[in-house]
């Protein structure tokens, strides 16, 4: 399996978490789901509290992983392919935050959560897919 391995190029790894901080996003924690394409980029799948009316494809509850405090789902409709550019750009700027990594078996349901997902792309779920190999 291609879990928790390096991302070629990147400072980050499959099910590395990290906070977007720039104050022109929502505050989510983001979680790395794919490897690097091979036009660069990364998906990248957020979490965010549970409401009524969310995708219900991946719930995680409070203290898995124990930085979660509160019920929590996946965002699959908010995912991004994230340009290493703009990774940079969030480096740069002192926007990330990385946060621990999501463990193996939570990554896996993530990424599943993802492919049945009606809300990712083919390009989305075909990086995911291939991560998962």
């Amino acid at each position: 399996m291609a879990l928790r391995t390096p991302v070629s190029g990147w400072p980050l790894q499959l099910g590395a978490a990290f906070k977007n901080l720039d104050p022109k996003t929502p505050d989510h924690l983001c979680v790395v789901c794919s490897n690097l394409t091979t036009d660069g980029k990364l998906a990248i799948l957020n979490l965010t509290s549970l409401r009524p009316g969310c995708d219900l494809s991946c719930q995680i509850s409070a203290g898995e992983p124990p930085f979660v405090v509160h019920d929590t789902v996946v965002a699959y409709s908010q995912y991004a392919m994230m340009p290493r550019e703009a990774f940079e750009f969030l480096v740069a700027h002192r926007w990330y935050d990385p946060w621990p990594d999501v463990s193996s078996d939570l990554l896996r349901r993530i990424q599943n959560g993802a492919l049945d997902s009606r809300y990712l792309s083919g390009i989305a779920k075909a990086a995911i897919r291939a991560a998962m190999a």
